[in-house]
């Protein structure tokens, strides 16, 4: 029972109306082009994904979309509001709450919350977790105690892939 967790930050968000509250704020253009570039080389994976969860806010849902759409996802997204600045304890709660029938999940969230996550879940401390950046974990324990995770692969836009 092998569990593949993929934790990526939503792409580069538009900050060009203040008055726009945080959760209907879009993508920019660079966003809107990393955020297929990113699926694209999550695609390049060759794994096929059980379960997408995103936050509600519509840059982590948009990014989460461009990302479905890129590695040929046909599922309906899950929205959960943990992924929305609740914390990392708050998404290794979401964790604990998958079914065991999904292997292959996709969660897509925000800072500081995946920064912690990522520390949390490889044991290693990480200087930035920058926007649209990934990093693809693997477990043999359950997903109830969101713990054992060994980290694959970890990827952001400007690397040289």
């Amino acid at each position: 029972m092998k569990h593949t967790l993929l934790i990526m930050r939503h792409a580069k968000s538009c900050w060009d109306d203040p008055a726009l509250p945080d959760q209907e704020r879009p993508l920019n253009k660079r966003g809107a082009k990393a955020a297929p570039e990113m699926g694209r080389r999550i695609a390049k994976l060759g794994l096929r994904w059980d379960q997408i969860i995103t936050s509600p806010a519509f840059r982590a849902r948009a990014t989460a979309e461009a990302v479905a759409d890129a590695i040929g996802y046909e599922k309906e997204l899950i929205i959960s509001d943990a992924l929305y600045f609740e914390g990392a304890f708050a998404i290794c709660d979401l964790i604990r709450s998958i079914d065991e029938s999904q292997k292959r999940v996709m969660i897509f969230g925000h800072n500081p919350d995946l920064h912690d996550l990522f520390e949390r879940l490889s044991g290693q401390n990480l200087f930035k977790f920058p926007t649209a950046a990934y990093a693809l974990f693997e477990s043999k324990r359950p997903w109830a105690e969101c713990d054992g995770f060994k980290l694959r692969d970890y990827d952001y836009p400007k690397s040289q892939r």
